[in-house]
């Protein structure tokens, strides 16, 4: 469907540059990942606050964000590869580095809006632009649109929560909880707060223990108490999974509550998503 888009404008540079994205599965499944992350909370969270979209419609919006790395088709592919970190000064994280810059480039000449070339070019500047990992280096406030910020906030949330060849994933809760730590230095503290009233502090999907010994999906984002939200239990207190699966709601069970975050992967390993997919409430 991406490469479909692309086409239709006509620009061959566009569609090989996807194709090369996508001889990297990760680079282009977090692109996905955060084309539907950002289509899904950016039109709740302009409704927060009372604003419209540049967006011509909701594709626009996810083809926006999916294209914010393409600037890596053209780092080597050696390097996106790579199954180790590289230290900060390095060469390849330098490359790694002009990857904004470049797909912002390509990007234009591709006859694009200007806003997918600023949210390609700015998606790593932090709300302190001083800090070290904030680049490129020399951006005025004024340069970046909020769609930007809101696109760096969900980069950094789809990579955690994903992983790296290197690096084991975090649970999306420990990602939130991270978040929320780094608001007001790394990302504009009103946009967190929009994020997490969009997300919720245990976003949906995410694999909980409850205080009754028993292991649930969330289903839902509570619009009060966001540390209570709906959840399905797939799991007994004896770690065996239920054939009866049912549907909890916190706000409303007030002597259960959620203990801890569990990373799904650990116990269903892959068939982690399938298991969701398969949740059946009676």
């Amino acid at each position: 469907a991406y490469a479909d888009q692309m086409a239709d404008a006509d620009s061959s540079d566009a569609v090989c540059a996807i194709i090369s994205l996508k001889d990297n599965d990760q680079v282009y499944a977090h692109c996905i990942d955060v084309g539907v992350i950002f289509q899904t909370t950016y039109f709740e969270i302009i409704k927060l606050r009372g604003e419209k979209s540049i967006f011509k419609d909701e594709k626009e919006a996810m083809l926006a964000s999916f294209l914010h790395d393409i600037g890596k088709a053209k780092v080597p592919k050696e390097i996106l590869d790579s199954t180790a970190p590289f230290k900060r000064n390095s060469k390849e994280m330098e490359l790694i580095r002009t990857h904004p810059e470049t797909g912002a480039k390509m990007l234009a000449s591709m006859g694009m809006p200007d806003y997918f070339s600023n949210m390609a070019h700015f998606h790593h500047v932090k709300f302190d632009s001083t800090m070290a990992s904030s680049y490129p280096k020399d951006v005025k406030d004024d340069d970046i649109i909020f769609e930007t910020r809101l696109l760096a906030l969900i980069d950094a949330y789809q990579a955690l929560t994903a992983g790296r060849s290197y690096k084991k994933s975090w649970t999306p809760p420990a990602v939130m909880r991270y978040l929320d730590a780094t608001a007001g230095v790394e990302f504009d503290l009103t946009l967190w707060q929009q994020f997490q009233q969009v997300m919720g502090h245990y976003p949906r999907g995410s694999f909980v223990k409850l205080s009754d010994g028993t292991y649930g999906f969330v289903m839902t984002v509570p619009d009060k108490d966001v540390l209570r939200p709906q959840v399905a239990i797939v799991r007994n207190a004896d770690e065996e999974d239920l054939g009866n699966q049912y549907l909890i709601d916190l706000a409303v069970e007030k002597d259960i509550s959620i203990v801890q975050d569990v990373d799904a992967k650990s116990i269903y390993q892959d068939k982690a998503l399938e298991v969701i997919a398969n949740i059946n409430i009676a």
